[in-house]
């Protein structure tokens, strides 16, 4: 049994397949500009510092 489609013009048309992608061969792109910081690295171990230390003073007031 034939694919059929309905246009929109209410017509009855068998189905045809889009043609596959052509592949073109890869070329190397250039090198990216290094944009990145490490800032974001050293804010969050500075706030898992701090809830370490907060957490600790907690652990020492409630063992004494």
């Amino acid at each position: 049994m034939p694919l059929t489609v309905v246009t929109p013009e209410q017509q009855v048309k068998p189905y045809e397949a889009p043609a596959p992608p052509v592949v073109t061969e890869a070329r190397p792109h250039k090198r990216l500009p290094k944009t990145a910081s490490h800032v974001p690295l050293f804010a969050a171990l500075g706030l898992l510092s701090l809830g370490g230390a907060l957490g600790l003073r907690t652990f020492a007031n409630r063992a004494a």
